[in-house]
């Protein structure tokens, strides 16, 4: 034995007393000491209560910086800890991380293999339906941040196979394009951005009531040019 390995951890389920071969079982791909159930099992409590806990504190912390108000109401440092935000995130991140560890199991156990597909339908599946835990708008903010990050990967994985040469260029080139994006869709195509993004550029920008009125006008042209160019159909804009 090596000197930084560890000794194996003990499972639960034999702590418990419990045993059964389902509990037991791994599939030749596991490199993992526990078994396949103990170790879903291991993963979505461990980024639940994780997530929660990061969430709590920074809740908690922001609460604090409003000393007067808590002063008067001490009740605000518990609904800091626990309330349905912080739920809702836990369960985002312990279902991400259930999900797409099952997804996986299951299609090593179908494929009789482990490939980049099995990592690929579980992550994708397991983000899809990890997002009924918001809003609509928190959905679409949660989407583009994993897209930038699957594209962050994409893009590592494209150097490391020496697909494309890496260069210092490449991240401002793709970040001045979403600003790009980003600026046309505030200046021209509101609806496309989330109403905190919207109202983030309103506070950026500093704009007169005559100057969101002149923008307002900007928008509504726009839009008739799509609808009348067959882009958009108004059922799907907000009035």
């Amino acid at each position: 034995m090596s000197i930084n390995s560890s000794p194996p951890k003990k499972s639960i389920f034999k702590t418990l007393g419990i045993s059964h071969p389902i509990l037991e079982y791994k599939t030749p791909f596991d490199q993992s000491q526990y078994s396949c159930i103990e170790n879903i099992l291991r993963g979505t409590l461990r980024s639940f209560l994780l997530t929660y806990a990061v969430k709590s504190g920074i809740s908690l912390l922001l609460t604090l910086l409003k000393f007067k108000q808590v002063l008067k109401k001490p009740s605000l440092l518990i609904r800091a800890l626990i309330n349905k935000d912080n739920f809702k995130l836990g369960c985002f991140t312990g279902s991400l991380t259930g999900i797409m560890k099952i997804i996986i199991l299951i299609a090593r156990i179908i494929r009789k293999k482990d490939d980049g597909w099995n990592g690929f339908a579980g992550s994708f599946l397991a983000a899809w339906l990890s997002f009924f835990f918001f809003q609509k708008d928190n959905r679409a903010f949660m989407a583009c941040f994993m897209l930038s990050r699957a594209f962050d990967c994409y893009y590592n994985h494209l150097v490391n196979n020496g697909t494309i040469k890496k260069s210092r260029y490449h991240y401002v080139m793709i970040f001045a394009t979403l600003n790009i994006l980003t600026g046309y869709a505030y200046a021209h195509e509101s609806y496309l951005l989330s109403p905190s993004m919207e109202k983030f550029g309103d506070k950026m920008t500093s704009q007169s009531p005559n100057d969101l009125t002149i923008m307002y006008l900007w928008r509504e042209a726009t839009r008739r040019r799509l609808v009348k160019a067959g882009v958009i159909h108004d059922p799907y804009l907000k009035e």
